[in-house]
């Protein structure tokens, strides 16, 4: 299923969030002009992150929902032109480079949770150890994921993310 939230298309079964939180498209500021850009999910889970600083119990619920296994796909700027076999071509690589790497990260976040809790530490230290994990990953799973705030677009109105999109496709 597709859905779309404001300038942005979420190509996946259900709608980006982290912690159950979902994103209100009227609170989000980005350029309007570019498709290629979002909120950077970086900072919308170290704001909750922070949020959560203060209290173990919230931090932990946090890391319970982070914990879950994403189930969500790429991230992009502008889908492909249905009708257009080489845009669907790029989109098809793309979303298959994309889905084994955050296989990847996804084992790499279990595992650094499951040792983070056998060495008995914080909810909070380990919700830090994640945003590093993300901070380290490639920039395919950063564009994949909106990490920074840069997507991939299967369209020429997003100069900036086509061209991301031609180099990783």
């Amino acid at each position: 299923m597709i859905k779309p939230l404001s300038n942005l298309t979420y190509v996946n079964s259900s709608q980006r969030n982290f912690a159950n939180k979902t994103i209100d498209a009227n609170s989000i500021e980005y350029k309007q002009s570019d498709k290629s850009t979002s909120p950077a999910a970086r900072d919308n889970l170290t704001k909750l992150i922070n949020r959560c600083s203060t209290n173990e119990e919230y931090s932990q619920e946090l890391l319970n929902n982070l914990a879950k296994p994403e189930s969500n796909g790429l991230i992009v700027g502008g889908l492909p032109d249905l009708s257009n076999s080489e845009s669907i071509r790029h989109y098809n690589h793309l979303s298959k480079l994309f889905e084994a790497e955050m296989d990847t990260v996804e084992k790499q976040k279990d595992e650094l949770i499951t040792q983070g809790q056998m060495a008995g530490k914080s909810s909070q230290k380990i919700l830090a150890e994640i945003v590093s994990l993300y901070d380290s990953q490639s920039d395919l799973f950063k564009f994949g994921t909106g990490w920074e705030g840069e997507v991939f677009a299967f369209d020429e109105f997003s100069p900036e993310g086509y061209q991301r999109t031609l180099s990783y496709s």
